[in-house]
């Protein structure tokens, strides 16, 4: 369920899950993380690399724990200091559409009614 996006040469794999949720929630506050990132300004620039950062940290840790080899877990200082005006929106994309994955519910293409299901076998 994790969105894959470069970023300055290196591969990142942002996961929305819970453990992502609560950190960005204690990290941008009670602010939808949607609305964080999209706040203008420096706020925007912020909240959009702390949310990058969280969810790639949960994406590689949890590809790890699949038994992926090791790849990167940016630090927001890093990543404040060396992102650039146009790549902004990309990152904002990134954790837009890792979010809603992370909200993304997989249903079976077709519904089972179990109770006709069972009926069919009974008359079989």
């Amino acid at each position: 369920r994790s969105v894959t996006t470069e970023w300055q040469g290196k591969t990142y794999h942002l996961l929305y899950n819970g453990r992502a949720m609560f950190a960005a929630r204690d990290a941008l506050g009670d602010q939808d993380i949607i609305a964080a990132l999209t706040q203008p300004g420096a706020a925007g620039m912020q909240a959009t690399v702390q949310a990058f950062c969280i969810l790639a940290e949960q994406g590689e840790l949890v590809r790890r724990m699949d038994g992926h080899a090791r790849g990167p877990i940016p630090d927001a200082d890093d990543v404040a200091a060396r992102i650039m005006p146009d790549e902004l929106i990309e990152l904002q994309q990134a954790v837009v559409n890792a979010v809603m994955r992370g909200y993304h519910r997989d249903q079976p293409e077709e519904e089972i009614d179990l109770g006709l299901a069972e009926l069919q076998k009974k008359t079989e």
